[in-house]
Protein backbone atom coordinates (compact mmCIF):
# COMPACT_ATOMS: atom_id res chain seq x y z
CA UNK A 1 0.00 0.00 0.00
CA UNK A 2 2.58 2.15 0.73
CA UNK A 3 4.68 1.92 -2.24
CA UNK A 4 1.55 1.94 -4.10
CA UNK A 5 0.83 5.55 -2.90
CA UNK A 6 4.52 6.62 -3.67
CA UNK A 7 3.65 5.39 -7.34
CA UNK A 8 0.77 7.19 -7.43
CA UNK A 9 2.66 10.27 -6.71
CA UNK A 10 1.19 10.95 -2.87
CA UNK A 11 3.42 11.10 0.25
CA UNK A 12 1.92 7.97 2.23
CA UNK A 13 2.63 9.38 6.06
CA UNK A 14 2.19 12.09 8.40
CA UNK A 15 4.50 11.30 11.26
CA UNK A 16 4.88 13.80 14.31
CA UNK A 17 6.72 12.80 16.84
CA UNK A 18 7.12 16.08 19.01
CA UNK A 19 5.27 16.18 22.37
CA UNK A 20 7.72 17.74 24.78
CA UNK A 21 8.96 16.06 27.12
CA UNK A 22 8.13 12.89 25.98
CA UNK A 23 9.01 13.65 22.24
CA UNK A 24 9.50 10.12 20.13
CA UNK A 25 6.79 8.29 21.90
CA UNK A 26 4.71 8.24 18.49
CA UNK A 27 7.68 6.30 17.17
CA UNK A 28 8.11 3.77 20.20
CA UNK A 29 4.09 3.09 19.50
CA UNK A 30 4.82 2.68 15.95
CA UNK A 31 8.33 0.52 15.75
CA UNK A 32 6.28 -1.85 18.25
CA UNK A 33 3.63 -2.79 15.96
CA UNK A 34 6.20 -3.16 13.09
CA UNK A 35 7.93 -5.35 16.15
CA UNK A 36 4.65 -7.75 15.91
CA UNK A 37 4.41 -7.70 12.61
CA UNK A 38 7.60 -8.80 11.70
CA UNK A 39 8.41 -11.19 15.18
CA UNK A 40 5.22 -11.85 17.03
CA UNK A 41 4.10 -11.04 20.41
CA UNK A 42 5.98 -13.56 22.27
CA UNK A 43 9.05 -11.81 20.86
CA UNK A 44 7.51 -7.96 22.23
CA UNK A 45 6.39 -9.80 25.69
CA UNK A 46 10.27 -11.18 25.99
CA UNK A 47 11.83 -7.54 24.97
CA UNK A 48 9.67 -6.21 28.18
CA UNK A 49 10.88 -9.09 30.65
CA UNK A 50 14.77 -9.08 29.67
CA UNK A 51 14.89 -12.01 27.87
CA UNK A 52 15.37 -10.36 24.38
CA UNK A 53 17.81 -7.72 24.36
CA UNK A 54 16.52 -4.12 23.16
CA UNK A 55 19.84 -4.24 20.85
CA UNK A 56 18.85 -7.53 19.37
CA UNK A 57 18.64 -7.87 15.61
CA UNK A 58 14.83 -8.05 15.54
CA UNK A 59 14.75 -4.89 17.08
CA UNK A 60 17.37 -3.70 15.19
CA UNK A 61 15.15 -4.68 11.95
CA UNK A 62 12.46 -2.94 13.36
CA UNK A 63 13.76 0.67 13.67
CA UNK A 64 15.54 0.27 10.21
CA UNK A 65 11.68 -0.46 8.45
CA UNK A 66 10.95 2.79 10.70
CA UNK A 67 13.99 4.46 9.12
CA UNK A 68 12.90 4.17 5.67
CA UNK A 69 9.41 5.90 6.15
CA UNK A 70 10.45 8.07 9.09
CA UNK A 71 13.79 9.66 7.09
CA UNK A 72 12.49 10.38 3.59
CA UNK A 73 10.41 13.01 2.48
CA UNK A 74 9.07 10.41 -0.10
CA UNK A 75 7.56 8.61 2.63
CA UNK A 76 6.28 11.37 5.21
CA UNK A 77 5.86 14.88 5.18
CA UNK A 78 9.02 16.97 5.65
CA UNK A 79 11.37 13.90 6.11
CA UNK A 80 13.34 13.23 9.29
CA UNK A 81 12.97 16.97 10.13
CA UNK A 82 9.42 16.52 9.39
CA UNK A 83 9.24 13.00 11.39
CA UNK A 84 10.89 14.87 14.78
CA UNK A 85 9.43 18.48 15.22
CA UNK A 86 5.87 18.34 14.12
CA UNK A 87 3.58 17.88 16.90
CA UNK A 88 1.75 14.30 17.08
CA UNK A 89 -1.68 16.30 16.57
CA UNK A 90 -0.23 18.47 14.23
CA UNK A 91 0.76 15.14 12.47
CA UNK A 92 -3.19 13.94 12.45
CA UNK A 93 -4.27 17.45 10.71
CA UNK A 94 -1.77 17.55 8.12
CA UNK A 95 -4.19 14.30 6.57
CA UNK A 96 -6.60 16.65 6.53
CA UNK A 97 -5.65 19.88 5.22
CA UNK A 98 -6.75 20.86 1.31
CA UNK A 99 -4.74 19.35 -0.22
CA UNK A 100 -3.59 16.64 2.12
CA UNK A 101 -0.37 16.59 2.75
CA UNK A 102 -0.48 12.78 3.15
CA UNK A 103 -2.51 10.08 2.59
CA UNK A 104 -2.34 8.10 6.11
CA UNK A 105 -1.38 9.17 9.94
CA UNK A 106 -0.35 6.03 11.96
CA UNK A 107 -1.43 6.87 15.75
CA UNK A 108 -3.40 5.40 18.37
CA UNK A 109 -7.55 5.02 19.10
CA UNK A 110 -7.88 8.46 20.11
CA UNK A 111 -7.02 9.95 16.76
CA UNK A 112 -10.70 9.80 15.47
CA UNK A 113 -11.60 11.89 19.11
CA UNK A 114 -9.26 14.63 17.56
CA UNK A 115 -10.48 14.49 13.93
CA UNK A 116 -14.23 14.68 15.26
CA UNK A 117 -13.29 18.04 17.45
CA UNK A 118 -10.95 19.66 14.49
CA UNK A 119 -13.45 18.68 11.87
CA UNK A 120 -16.79 18.40 12.89
CA UNK A 121 -18.04 18.84 9.53
CA UNK A 122 -16.33 15.40 8.18
CA UNK A 123 -17.84 12.37 9.02
CA UNK A 124 -16.42 9.23 9.72
CA UNK A 125 -16.51 6.20 7.08
CA UNK A 126 -17.61 9.14 4.10
CA UNK A 127 -14.82 11.48 4.82
CA UNK A 128 -12.02 9.20 6.39
CA UNK A 129 -11.37 6.08 7.98
CA UNK A 130 -9.02 3.73 9.42
CA UNK A 131 -8.02 0.18 10.06
CA UNK A 132 -5.64 -1.97 12.04
CA UNK A 133 -1.71 -2.32 11.24
CA UNK A 134 -1.99 -4.92 8.65
CA UNK A 135 -0.38 -8.15 9.23
CA UNK A 136 0.59 -7.41 13.13
CA UNK A 137 -0.06 -10.57 14.96
CA UNK A 138 -2.12 -9.03 17.51
CA UNK A 139 -2.19 -5.12 19.36
CA UNK A 140 -0.56 -3.41 21.50
CA UNK A 141 -2.18 -0.87 24.19
CA UNK A 142 -1.79 0.59 27.18
CA UNK A 143 -1.91 -1.27 30.46
CA UNK A 144 -4.32 0.72 32.66
CA UNK A 145 -5.85 -1.03 36.37
CA UNK A 146 -8.72 -0.02 37.60
CA UNK A 147 -7.89 0.12 42.04
CA UNK A 148 -9.80 0.43 44.63
CA UNK A 149 -7.72 1.86 47.99
CA UNK A 150 -10.94 2.22 50.26
CA UNK A 151 -12.80 -0.99 51.38
CA UNK A 152 -16.24 0.69 51.37
CA UNK A 153 -19.40 -0.71 49.71
CA UNK A 154 -19.72 2.33 47.65
CA UNK A 155 -16.33 1.43 45.84
CA UNK A 156 -17.14 -2.05 45.26
CA UNK A 157 -20.51 -1.28 44.01
CA UNK A 158 -18.71 0.74 41.41
CA UNK A 159 -16.33 -1.92 40.74
CA UNK A 160 -18.78 -4.03 40.48
CA UNK A 161 -21.05 -2.35 37.81
CA UNK A 162 -17.87 -1.65 35.47
CA UNK A 163 -17.20 -4.88 35.28
CA UNK A 164 -20.89 -5.93 34.54
CA UNK A 165 -22.36 -6.97 31.28
CA UNK A 166 -24.92 -3.80 32.32
CA UNK A 167 -22.20 -1.42 33.00
CA UNK A 168 -20.10 -2.49 30.13
CA UNK A 169 -22.81 -2.14 27.65
CA UNK A 170 -23.59 1.56 29.31
CA UNK A 171 -19.99 2.50 28.91
CA UNK A 172 -19.96 1.49 25.24
CA UNK A 173 -23.33 3.48 24.91
CA UNK A 174 -22.54 6.68 25.83
CA UNK A 175 -19.42 6.54 23.31
CA UNK A 176 -16.78 7.16 26.40
CA UNK A 177 -13.87 4.96 24.28
CA UNK A 178 -13.74 1.14 24.30
CA UNK A 179 -14.89 -0.72 27.04
CA UNK A 180 -12.38 -3.55 28.69
CA UNK A 181 -15.15 -5.66 29.18
CA UNK A 182 -15.58 -8.12 26.01
CA UNK A 183 -19.38 -8.33 27.24
CA UNK A 184 -19.81 -4.50 25.59
CA UNK A 185 -19.98 -6.12 21.73
CA UNK A 186 -22.69 -5.19 20.20
CA UNK A 187 -23.88 -2.26 22.72
CA UNK A 188 -21.78 1.00 20.90
CA UNK A 189 -23.76 3.42 18.99
CA UNK A 190 -20.57 5.15 17.84
CA UNK A 191 -19.70 3.70 14.34
CA UNK A 192 -15.87 4.10 14.94
CA UNK A 193 -16.04 2.65 18.42
CA UNK A 194 -17.82 -0.25 17.21
CA UNK A 195 -14.85 -0.53 14.45
CA UNK A 196 -12.42 -0.09 17.30
CA UNK A 197 -14.04 -2.91 19.06
CA UNK A 198 -14.57 -5.13 16.86
CA UNK A 199 -10.61 -4.95 15.80
CA UNK A 200 -9.68 -5.83 19.31
CA UNK A 201 -11.95 -8.57 19.34
CA UNK A 202 -10.66 -10.19 16.55
CA UNK A 203 -7.20 -9.10 17.49
CA UNK A 204 -5.00 -12.57 18.03
CA UNK A 205 -3.33 -11.36 21.58
CA UNK A 206 -2.28 -8.63 23.34
CA UNK A 207 1.11 -6.95 24.43
CA UNK A 208 1.15 -3.91 26.50
CA UNK A 209 3.38 -1.13 25.28
CA UNK A 210 6.84 -1.82 25.56
CA UNK A 211 8.30 1.56 27.12
CA UNK A 212 5.48 1.44 29.71
CA UNK A 213 5.98 -1.91 31.27
CA UNK A 214 9.87 -1.91 31.83
CA UNK A 215 10.83 0.17 34.75
CA UNK A 216 13.70 2.37 35.25
CA UNK A 217 13.07 5.09 33.11
CA UNK A 218 13.39 2.56 29.96
CA UNK A 219 10.41 4.59 28.47
CA UNK A 220 12.50 7.92 27.80
CA UNK A 221 15.61 5.90 26.80
CA UNK A 222 13.84 4.18 23.91
CA UNK A 223 12.11 7.66 22.92
CA UNK A 224 15.80 8.87 23.00
CA UNK A 225 16.97 6.39 20.72
CA UNK A 226 14.23 6.51 18.10
CA UNK A 227 15.29 10.34 18.17
CA UNK A 228 18.93 9.88 17.72
CA UNK A 229 18.11 7.24 15.21
CA UNK A 230 15.75 9.49 12.87
CA UNK A 231 17.97 12.86 13.70
CA UNK A 232 21.34 10.99 12.39
CA UNK A 233 22.44 12.16 16.12
CA UNK A 234 23.81 8.27 17.08
CA UNK A 235 24.65 5.45 14.61
CA UNK A 236 21.53 2.79 15.07
CA UNK A 237 23.58 0.26 16.90
CA UNK A 238 25.23 2.32 19.49
CA UNK A 239 21.76 4.00 19.95
CA UNK A 240 20.18 0.70 20.87
CA UNK A 241 23.00 -0.33 22.93
CA UNK A 242 22.34 2.43 25.34
CA UNK A 243 18.83 1.58 25.45
CA UNK A 244 19.56 -2.11 25.44
CA UNK A 245 21.95 -1.19 29.15
CA UNK A 246 18.94 0.52 30.50
CA UNK A 247 16.49 -2.24 29.79
CA UNK A 248 18.91 -4.86 31.33
CA UNK A 249 19.78 -2.69 34.46
CA UNK A 250 15.88 -2.49 35.07
CA UNK A 251 15.05 -6.26 34.13
CA UNK A 252 18.17 -7.82 35.90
Amino acid sequence: LVEQMVADGNVPWSMGMESGDATGWTGSDFIQDILLVQQGPDYVLDIISGDVPYDDAGVKEAYQTYGKWAKDPVYTVGGAEGTVSTGFLDAIYKVFSDPPEAMMVKQSGFAGGAVAEQYPDLEYGTDYDFFGVPGAQGLQGGTDLMMVFNDTPAAKAVVAYLTSANGAQEWAKVGFDLSPNSQAAGAYTDPALAKKAAILASATGFTPDIGDSIPGGFGKAEWKAIVDYVNDAADLDAALAEAAAVQAAATE
